[in-house]
């Protein structure tokens, strides 16, 4: 019974949100049955701040015809503008120390990838989510505690770590007009950017 309980609520969440869309599509059709509704086709850029630092990125979004749906795909950079402290490099003239040393990364670079996903509240506001895939560059120093002196190892290996992940976001966009949007979002790499775009029908 609690088996059948489980597998029947995501069923039925998933039947009330299908009804919604199509009630809303079969809505719109009505308002004018000579015209297929369609959604705007935009091209945007972002720009943002958040732990990397400065992030830019752009994206593309499609609407689905007769639906208040839309996907799109952005990429974005971020760690562009971080600084580094001054470093010297660990060799035979400048040994660096076997004790007192911590391991410490600074941001280098990163680029991502989103797909996302866009609900229309409205002719004029929409809402949307992100979910992606990034990769991330740092690089390694090792600061000599009584002294505050930077370091970086003469072996390539131990100079740069990379790491890889999932992303995601959440962001609101509003068109100011039939050609040109504005938006709002943060996401978990780029932190919070706004948005400005161009829209076509």
């Amino acid at each position: 019974m609690n088996k059948t309980k489980k597998i029947s609520i995501p069923i039925i969440l998933l039947l009330f949100i299908l009804s919604q869309l199509i009630l809303r599509a079969e809505n719109k059709t009505q308002k004018d049955s000579d015209e297929i509704y369609e959604g705007p086709k935009v091209l945007m850029f972002n720009l943002g701040y958040g732990s990397l630092d400065l992030s830019a990125g752009a994206g593309f979004r499609y609407s689905i015809p007769t639906l208040p749906i839309g996907v799109g795909l952005s990429i974005c950079l971020s760690g562009f503008n971080t600084t580094m402290p001054g470093y010297i490099y660990a060799d035979p003239g400048h040994p660096m120390p076997t004790k007192g040393i911590e391991k410490t990364t600074f941001p280098r670079i990163m680029l991502g990838a989103d797909a996302v996903i866009y609900y229309d509240l409205s002719e004029k506001i929409s809402l949307f989510g992100t979910l992606g895939f990034y990769m991330q560059s740092d690089s390694i120093l090792y600061k000599e505690n009584s002294s505050g002196t930077y370091y970086r190892s003469s072996d390539t290996r131990a100079q740069f770590v990379t790491n890889s992940g999932m992303s995601y976001g959440l962001g609101i966009q509003y068109f100011i007009t039939d050609a040109i949007e504005v938006g709002l979002a943060y996401q978990s790499k780029m932190g919070i950017y706004g948005q400005i775009g161009y829209a076509w029908y």
